[in-house]
């Protein structure tokens, strides 16, 4: 029997294609749990572009034991070992990877602890450690092997993922914003700038201002004025 063809096309303009890769993840509604205090900076929260892919993967049953290596170096990479155990679980940190924005408040909603209760913030940060680290690991496996992606019928725009490096100086790599960098990301891929200044908690008019430079210095007519 032939398996069905999903036909995921995912690039920097058309974003709203992340959605059914929800459809693939068990629902649950928890309490919340972040604590209400609002000092500090507002988490951070990532796009995840390959996460069609993932869920294709996994719902075709797909052996995928690269992926597994991948989650497990990104742990002892990131959150590490505690008592000579995993500090995360590997099943934890793969749902993290299925999800389209990967960030504290989008992990507490499909993790919970070993007594099925909701997950403390600070092990939510664990796995969402583990699980940035292992995108990376991912997406240059995916970009190297190119027919595992055709073999489910899945496009991915690694500019989108992998943004050019332009030489700075060092006085300008030390004056540059701290979040610049994610917010190009966002604007590649055509998030609106209000969205963009709420998630990254910046004034809209410095969405704008980076955007115009992106425009400029790219020639990236794709991107759109939103």
């Amino acid at each position: 029997m032939t398996a069905p063809s999903h036909r995921w096309h995912l690039s920097t303009t058309r974003t709203t294609q992340l959605a059914p890769a929800l459809e693939l993840l068990p629902k649950k509604t928890m309490v919340e749990a972040r604590p209400s205090s609002t000092r500090g900076p507002k988490p951070r929260v990532m796009h995840n572009l390959l996460a069609p892919a993932l869920c294709i993967l996994k719902f075709e049953e797909r052996q995928t034991p690269w992926l597994d290596d991948i989650v497990f170096g990104a742990i002892h990479t990131g959150p590490g070992v505690i008592s000579g155990k995993h500090s995360v679980s590997i099943s934890d940190v793969h749902k993290v990877l299925r999800l389209p924005t990967i960030s504290t408040d989008a992990a507490a909603d499909c993790l919970s602890n070993h007594e099925l209760r909701p997950m403390s913030t600070r092990q939510l940060q664990r796995v969402i450690e583990a699980a940035r680290i292992a995108l990376q690991g991912i997406a240059l496996h995916l970009e190297r092997h190119p027919l595992i992606l055709q073999s489910i019928d899945v496009q991915v725009d690694f500019n989108a993922l992998w943004l050019p490096q332009r030489p700075t100086t060092p006085s300008a790599a030390n004056n540059e914003h701290p979040k610049k960098q994610r917010a190009l990301m966002m604007i590649k891929a055509n998030v609106p700038i209000k969205t963009i200044a709420n998630e990254l908690d910046i004034s809209k008019n410095t969405v704008k201002q980076w955007k115009k430079a992106l425009i400029a210095g790219d020639g990236e007519g794709s991107v759109e004025d939103n």
